[in-house]
């Protein structure tokens, strides 16, 4: 099992692109249809929290203290079925 990124869960997407891409000067890729970004030399993603809670739970429901993640660590294995033992 390797690290492969810290993936934050961002309220607002294009904000947080410009803060980490203008502002830290971070380096990498993004899809703004997506709502996604890959800064690759920091292992630091970007996804928008509402994209991610309907990728996890199917529904979106904003509320003052969400139960969506803000933050998931991404780990990486060649085969999750071996890795598993199934």
């Amino acid at each position: 099992m390797e690290f492969h990124a810290l993936r934050l869960c961002v309220a607002n997407f294009d904000e947080s692109l410009k803060f980490y891409r203008d502002v830290l000067c971070f380096k990498g890729w993004h899809n703004d249809d997506q709502q996604y970004a890959y800064f690759e030399d920091m292992n630091i993603a970007l996804f928008s929290q509402k994209n991610m809670a309907e990728a996890l739970f199917g529904a979106y429901q904003p509320m003052e203290r969400p139960l969506q993640p803000n933050a998931i660590i991404q780990f990486e294995v060649p085969d999750v079925d071996d890795y598993f033992g199934v």
